[in-house]
């Protein structure tokens, strides 16, 4: 059951009405969850798969989003991985150096559910059950987690000019702001910011920053050192109001406003970026 971890990766590209129906890849472009990993013996019985393959991957809530441009972003909580994939034939997928095929999928009124199979050494095979975590947005480029909205998760290998840094800022406001906008798109509810926390803090009509002591460890590591990334919270906060708040138009829908507002400061952030040396030795003051 080794090779589950790339095995994510991989099942979501099948878009076949009925495990015997040929691929079609604009059902399968979205987000699908890793619902579930079962090991299923020669007789047919199953189990849950061990704490390795199973219980981790599911704890994590790994994710998969698939695009038109057949790239795909591997989502386990914080961590992303991209990729390219390819179809092979009917029902076989190609994902690195390794071709997948797929065994079950099922398209009801309000979701859709994919299998995957991998036969093992011990005459068993694991198989990942994936269920549709979300419908494409219609800019699949606006996808909070295609790949050019994540360069932020990007560890350097070195420290970073204040440049760089106020990219890697850049790039994670962007990716914020279309986490609303998908949700917009999708009329969700309920929706979480889980696999993106860092600086950024949401109210009714304005965008703040969590205080220095809360901010998320996982964002802080996303940077060389946690230098890098006191430059960027320092950078973000001298473009906040006064009061900490920047702020603008409500319309009593607090996504849409927000949205606006992150781009709004998203655009003045990256104008004035030649401006940007004097806002770095704030964290020195």
């Amino acid at each position: 059951m080794k090779n589950i971890y790339l095995l994510c990766a991989i099942v979501v590209l099948f878009s076949s009405c009925g495990s015997s129906a040929k691929l079609d890849k604009s059902k399968l472009i979205g987000s699908w969850r890793l619902s579930e990993v079962v090991t299923v013996n020669d007789e047919g019985s199953e189990e849950d798969a061990d704490g390795v393959t199973g219980s981790e991957l599911l704890s994590k809530g790994s994710i998969l989003h698939f695009y038109p441009d057949s790239s795909y972003t591997e989502l386990k909580g914080y961590e992303t991985n991209y990729g390219k994939w390819s179809f092979l034939k009917k029902k076989k997928l190609k994902y690195g150096n390794m071709e997948l095929e797929l065994t079950d999928y099922e398209e009801e009124s309000d979701v859709s559910r994919l299998t995957f199979s991998m036969y093992n050494d011990d005459n068993t095979n694991t198989e990942l059950r994936f269920i549709e975590e979300a419908t494409k947005v219609r800019d699949y480029k606006m996808d909070p987690f295609y790949s050019d909205n994540n360069r932020w998760r990007q560890k350097p290998q070195k420290k970073e000019t204040n440049e760089e840094i106020r990219s890697r800022l850049l790039n994670y406001i962007l990716h914020y702001a279309y986490l609303l906008n998908a949700s917009l798109e999708r009329n969700e509810t309920v929706f979480s910011f889980e696999h993106s926390k860092g600086l950024i803090k949401v109210f009714q009509g304005g965008i703040g920053a969590i205080k220095k002591n809360r901010i998320s460890k996982l964002w802080i590591n996303c940077f060389y050192d946690e230098a890098d990334a006191m430059k960027a919270y320092y950078l973000f906060n001298s473009y906040l109001g006064k009061d900490g708040v920047y702020k603008g138009q409500s319309t009593g829908d607090w996504v849409k406003d927000d949205y606006v507002i992150l781009m709004a400061l998203y655009s003045e952030i990256k104008k004035k970026g030649k401006a940007d040396k004097e806002r770095f030795t704030e964290q020195d003051s």
